[in-house]
């Protein structure tokens, strides 16, 4: 076999060694064995790390997944509030925030299509929102909503990760 840095044969003594036993080529095969454990380590930190997690980060990455579906979801619609046909930037607008209704973040009739105008600079355009609301899903379901502004809930980290899960697959 030959020596991966000087090319000189050898007979490597132990299985899959690619290196001879000079200084200089013995030195670079304890580097490499090195990187291998550095990257095996590595994934192994960030396996642990998502095995791990705490429910902030978690709640964070199924609200991106959740977002993004209900983007995929709407596309092509106007936004909710200012019925612009063809807004330049999107986002997923909760019509009631998520930071006053724990239990509403995941809801999909919470959610809808809201151009970043109306969502970050008009503070979602309530008004607005709500009589467009109305005429999406009915009177019934935007009261639902409304009655049940106040109810708090802590996600488990099974929910999360079966929420954001659900909607991974029907991103697909």
């Amino acid at each position: 076999m030959r020596c991966k840095n000087c090319k000189d044969v050898f007979e490597p003594r132990q299985f899959n060694r690619k290196y001879c036993t000079k200084d200089e080529c013995n030195d670079l095969y304890f580097e490499f064995l090195k990187a291998q454990m550095f990257k095996r380590v590595k994934k192994e930190t960030k396996a642990k790390k998502k095995k791990d997690e705490t429910i902030q980060p978690l709640m964070k990455s199924t609200q991106i997944v959740f977002n993004c579906w209900i983007r995929k979801r709407d596309y092509g619609q106007p936004c909710i509030s200012c019925q612009n046909p063809n807004p330049k930037k999107v986002n997923a607008g909760h019509y009631i925030p998520r930071n006053k209704s724990k239990f509403l973040t995941f809801n999909e009739d919470n959610l809808h299509l809201q151009c970043e105008s109306c969502n970050n600079h008009m503070h979602g355009n309530i008004i607005e929102y709500r009589i467009n609301l109305i005429k999406k899903i009915g009177i019934e379901r935007v009261e639902y909503l409304e009655e049940n502004r106040h109810i708090t809930k802590k996600y488990l980290r099974s929910e999360l990760l079966a929420i954001a899960e659900k909607y991974k697959k029907l991103l697909k």
